[in-house]
């Protein structure tokens, strides 16, 4: 039986935040959920439209269009540290323990629970529960 409700988000550093952020808000209509941070790193959560999202990140690489980056995949879970556990014995690597992120965001206020590994591939997996608050 899985663990995993879905993906949550694909993360993404994007050379240009405005122009991202407006090319998925206004070009293809997701919604906001929440954005934090500053202007060194802003950080939003954009609704596709069905309860999955893209996270955007404020951090390419700034050289070309296509340095704009992966980062991670988030799959939603009811259990942060189970999740963590079933793949850390599965043979992923740790990266970020399970942990709670208070995050001063706007519109919607939220907790982040979430932990990441390191799969066998290489690539960075996130479990990841989101709380309003």
């Amino acid at each position: 039986m899985s663990i995993v409700n879905g993906i949550h988000h694909v993360a993404l550093a994007v050379n240009n935040f405005e122009e991202s952020y407006k090319f998925y808000t206004e070009g293809l209509g997701f919604t906001l959920y929440a954005k934090w941070g500053g202007p060194e790193k802003t950080i939003a959560l954009l609704d596709v439209g069905n309860g999955e999202y893209i996270e955007l990140f404020s951090n390419g690489t700034g050289k070309e269009e296509q340095d704009s980056r992966y980062i991670h995949l988030a799959f939603k879970v009811d259990d942060v540290e189970e999740a963590y556990n079933k793949a850390i014995a599965a043979g992923g690597k740790p990266h970020i323990l399970p942990k709670n992120v208070p995050v001063n965001s706007e519109p919607t206020n939220i907790i982040i629970n979430c932990a990441f590994v390191i799969a066998p591939g290489g690539e960075q997996v996130e479990f990841f529960k989101a709380t309003e608050v």
